[in-house]
């Protein structure tokens, strides 16, 4: 069995990986982006694979939203949570030599207010990954910085000029397993749909009235283009309870008979901290 995740090591998608899969049951197999790991589960090249979906300081992972839109026979069979603790690494003896820092935007998002505090006038650069960052900073001798994870610190030989420089330490990040198989039914399960409803009064207030009859708590809601016409969105939304068991089965009947487009993505376990 593989398991698919965003690469290289050293990222915080390798370290979801291991929470998931913390008996070593698969063989860890890394990808360079979000669209690759998707399509290597899609390909039937891996099993399973983890990306990131949402983090509780700059939102949703738009690449997952719109990839997972777009393969209509994966699911999410599980969601990982992850606290997130951001280090500016490097070869730099201090950072008073760092002239240019190098991360994931995300990551570079999250720790805006650290940067321009201690290093306002670094050049700032973006890449695929926190781990490819880190390796990037591993080859040059000088001046580079990159914010990462200790475990990239140690794979890549790089000091640690800075811990813990995230903004918030609430930065959590959640993480959803990619499957062609359903997760079994259980108790404390949460549920993601997306749909779409006609452009006229009332349309989105009527589906979400299905939940709201219900008792039913809505965790999420999002609005994403559908890429087809101008004003026209995908709702994307998670909401507590399992698919297949009342009251959600009947919410989920009623919105999808008033919906123009409507999917399950997947009823799964909740992610533990």
């Amino acid at each position: 069995m593989k398991l698919s995740y965003l690469g290289p090591q050293g990222t915080f998608t390798e370290e979801a990986c291991f929470k998931y899969d913390g008996e070593s049951q698969y063989e860890h197999v890394e990808y360079p982006t979000i669209d690759t790991v998707i399509a290597s589960v899609k390909e039937g090249q891996t099993q399973e694979g983890i990306v990131p979906i949402e983090n509780s300081i700059e939102g949703s992972v738009n690449t997952t939203l719109d990839a997972m839109l777009e393969q209509e026979e994966l699911f999410i069979k599980s969601e990982i949570l992850l606290p997130i603790r951001h280090n500016l690494i490097s070869n730099c003896k201090d950072i008073s030599e760092v002239k240019a820092i190098i991360s994931h935007p995300q990551a570079l998002a999250q720790c805006y207010k650290h940067i321009k505090r201690f290093l306002p006038y670094a050049e700032i650069i973006s890449t695929e990954s926190t781990a490819k960052a880190a390796l990037i900073a591993s080859q040059e001798k000088s001046g580079v910085a990159a914010i990462g994870t200790l475990r990239a610190a140690q794979l890549y030989g790089l000091k640690v000029l800075m811990k813990d420089m995230q903004d918030y330490d609430n930065n959590i990040t959640r993480f959803i397993v990619v499957s062609k198989n359903e997760a079994f039914s259980g108790d404390d399960s949460k549920t993601s749909i997306v749909f779409s409803t006609e452009n006229k009064p009332g349309s989105l207030y009527a589906l979400l009235r299905e939940f709201a009859i219900r008792g039913l708590n809505l965790t999420k809601i999002e609005s994403r283009p559908s890429k087809k016409f101008l004003g026209e969105y995908m709702f994307f939304v998670d909401v507590e309870g399992h698919k297949d068991e009342p009251p959600l089965k009947e919410a989920i009947e009623g919105v999808k008979a008033q919906a123009s487009y409507f999917r399950v993505l997947g009823s799964y376990p909740k992610g533990r901290l």
